[in-house]
């Protein structure tokens, strides 16, 4: 077996001791180094959505893939999004709202990334819909940045243009294309690992997964029956990540994400301001 998902959620953390290589069980799962650098991407000042926000004074609610783990949405976190709101810890609308009103008037312009099965703080989901394809009830997601923007339109109404407030679903952008060198290396790897354990005719099945070691990756096969259930091997994000007070990535989280993401430019490496001036905001 070897993991290939761009949510990440396949592995461990232990929670002994600091943050390090050694804190993960599987790296990273193949495909998330390559949609987390193309999300941060997007969302950044170089190449990403914060130019247009920036210059037209929008606010910017971006949906990011992740049913029950964040980690593409805190990924984002390394492009400089305002905000991130990701499942494993939900959030009141009004907290969010203060927030968007209170950095809007700062700077005159907001992203905010939320992950597509994000939660109210009650429990519900910010959009999901029971999945009429199969009798389990099992939520179907898609539509949280719209469902925010919906909100948000309805609340700032008469009090600031809401045609500037405005949805955007990236997801088959950040799952398209050329994987990046990190992600063809790992495959690399991986691949050769998996035909030399198949050519030695292994007796039982095993996981293969990634560890990061001084002088780079290893693929390091672990037997499957060592697992109780595949819930053994799903990984969320925990408050190490995570500042759920913020709403922002913890500078752990930046460490272990620097390895495969791209260090984006901050406004003040272009010489802009990000201040609003006297530029006209929410008016309260």
């Amino acid at each position: 077996m070897i993991s290939k998902t761009i949510d990440n959620d396949v592995g461990r953390i232990y929670r002994e001791g600091d943050i390090g290589p050694a804190s993960f069980f599987n790296y990273f799962t193949l495909g998330f180094p390559t949609a987390a650098d193309k999300i941060a991407a997007f969302v950044s000042w170089q190449e990403g959505l914060r130019t247009t926000a920036y210059s037209h004074e929008r606010i910017m609610i971006v949906e990011s893939m992740g049913m029950h783990a964040g980690w593409l949405a805190l990924a984002s976190g390394m492009g400089r999004p305002d905000f991130i709101v990701i499942p494993e810890f939900p959030v009141s609308y009004e907290k969010l709202l203060g927030k968007i009103i209170d950095r809007y008037e700062k700077q005159r312009h907001v992203i905010v990334v939320v992950a597509e099965g994000a939660r109210w703080d009650g429990g519900s989901y910010v959009r999901a819909e029971k999945d009429e394809l199969e009798d389990f009830d099992h939520p179907r997601f898609g539509g949280a940045a719209a469902a925010v923007v919906g909100r948000l339109k309805k609340d700032l109404k008469g009090r600031f243009d809401t045609r500037n407030i405005n949805a955007v679903n990236p997801s088959y952008l950040y799952r398209s294309g050329a994987p990046n060198f990190v992600d063809k290396k790992a495959a690399e790897i991986l691949g050769e690992k998996a035909v030399r354990l198949l050519a030695g005719k292994i007796e039982e099945p095993v996981f293969l997964h990634l560890r990061k070691k001084a002088r780079g990756l290893s693929a390091d096969p672990t037997a499957l029956g060592e697992f109780r259930s595949i819930e053994d091997l799903h990984r969320f994000v925990d408050r190490r990540f995570y500042d759920p007070e913020t709403l922002s990535m913890t500078e752990a989280a930046s460490g272990y994400l620097g390895d495969f993401v791209r260090d984006l430019p901050l406004p003040g490496d272009y010489g802009i301001s990000t201040k609003g001036g006297d530029r006209r905001g929410i008016r309260q």
